[in-house]
């Protein structure tokens, strides 16, 4: 993919994350509209952050000399990598269900409030702590 356009994606992203939690924070934040302006500000923040991330990182990549691209390609598609890769992600992804299992017994016993937006960011914090442990671990042990 073109790097400028990766760029205007993720700054597209961004800017519509920036957008649908700055609407979800102050037009829908009457108590009438608190479920809608949660999953606004839920989405919002998801967006901002991920498309803010991989603008950053596309900024910095586009910055490398040649050299040090096609030494990252390389070590991208070395098969080795990809194994470490694939089944740190399949130990991950079983290790999310059981969290996920305790996000929904958590929403049951609690009110649908701002505390659900709170818990899914820690949802996502543990999975990509799980990623780079299982990623470490393997690579340790493949």
């Amino acid at each position: 993919m073109n790097e400028n356009y990766q760029k205007t994606v993720y700054t597209i992203l961004t800017v519509a994350g920036i957008v649908l939690f700055t609407i979800g924070f102050t037009v829908l934040s009457p108590e009438e509209y608190s479920r809608i302006s949660g999953v606004f500000i839920g989405i919002g923040v998801g967006l901002a952050a991920a498309g803010f991330s991989l603008l950053v990182i596309s900024i910095s990549n586009s910055k490398l000399p040649e050299e040090v691209k096609k030494a990252k390609e390389i070590e991208t598609n070395d098969e080795r990598n990809t194994a470490i890769r694939e089944k740190a992600g399949y130990k991950t992804c079983i290790a999310m269900n059981y969290v996920l299992c305790i996000f929904i017994i958590a929403i049951g016993l609690m009110g649908v409030d701002i505390e659900i937006i709170l818990m899914a960011v820690a949802v996502l914090i543990i999975q990509i702590i799980l990623v780079i442990y299982y990623s470490n671990h393997y690579s340790k042990t493949i």
